[in-house]
């Protein structure tokens, strides 16, 4: 007598049932293998596709500002200064972007892994402010320096490059004419502390909710007054993360705009001290074009 709570035909068609599952499985486990491993494969085109944009676009508009910048300061030529000065301002404006842009999709990938460098951070921070004033188009500013005299921290400078020059750009572009802008840093205990203070614009407490929202901005439409995609305050966010930092923000309209980030150290192992990021491109007499 069968005691068991189902017939024998009934074990049997579980049975079968039980094989048959246990071979979709390794199916769809041969299935996800593969996706992983195109996947995989993907992801290393991407990174490739990227490096290769870096080089072959950002390299090149590199050239561009230099050869702008020389002709400028060598000719004599009103119109010819005057149409050089254009070029500069285009090619910085793309350069500027596009960097933004290739850091952005960077961070989207994953492929941001910071390192640490010893950073002589006020070095640092003066080639950002020369960066931007290099730019014709930028609004007059005053620039005040509130740091120790030697300002050594231990981080990643690219990274670090990133986030002060967009910290940067927002002052400038949004202060007024010879408006100043303040910078305040310090090394509190391991942790990298900068202040950034303009005295322009000011945001709402409106926009304030959005703009570190990526493609985000205080201003939209055809009308805006201020150039951008909307990355920059996005993308600093986003790095200080990665660095395991913060950033805080105060402002109040009409009257500026205040920024603080905190970052951590990164172990070093590198004994030399970065000074400058590689922005200045000099071109000697000697050299024909």
């Amino acid at each position: 007598m069968n005691d068991l709570p189902y017939s024998n035909e009934e074990l049997i068609a579980e049975l079968q049932r039980r094989v048959n599952l246990s071979g979709e499985c390794l199916r769809l486990e041969e299935e996800v293998r593969n996706l992983s491993e195109q996947l995989r494969k993907s992801e290393k085109g991407k990174s490739r596709f990227l490096s290769n944009v870096r080089n072959e676009i950002v390299n090149p508009l590199t050239s561009i500002l230099g050869l702008a910048s020389f002709i400028e300061n060598n000719s004599t030529g009103e119109k010819i200064k005057n149409m050089s000065s254009l070029i500069y301002d285009q090619a910085f404006t793309l350069d500027f972007q596009l960097r933004n842009i290739i850091i952005a999709a960077e961070i989207e990938m994953g492929e941001v892994k910071p390192m640490g460098t010893k950073v002589d951070v006020n070095a640092l921070v003066k080639d950002q402010v020369n960066y931007h004033k290099s730019s014709r188009e930028q609004t007059n500013f005053n620039f005040k320096l509130d740091t120790p005299e030697s300002l050594t921290f231990s981080t990643d400078p690219y990274i670090l490059q990133t986030i002060l020059t967009n910290l940067l750009a927002n002052a400038i572009e949004y202060s007024g004419e010879n408006s100043q802008i303040v910078l305040e840093g310090a090394d509190v205990d391991g942790v990298l502390s900068i202040t950034i203070k303009d005295f322009g614009a000011g945001i709402t407490q409106e926009e304030q909710k959005v703009i570190f929202d990526r493609f985000e901005q205080a201003e939209s439409g055809l009308t805006k007054s201020h150039k951008g995609h909307g990355l920059g305050l996005s993308i600093v966010n986003e790095l200080l993360n990665i660095l395991n930092g913060s950033i805080q923000l105060w402002s109040t309209p009409h009257e500026g705009t205040t920024v603080k980030i905190k970052i951590p150290s990164l172990p070093s192992d590198v004994s030399s001290v970065m000074a400058s990021t590689g922005n200045d491109i000099f071109f000697t007499d000697e050299q024909e074009f």
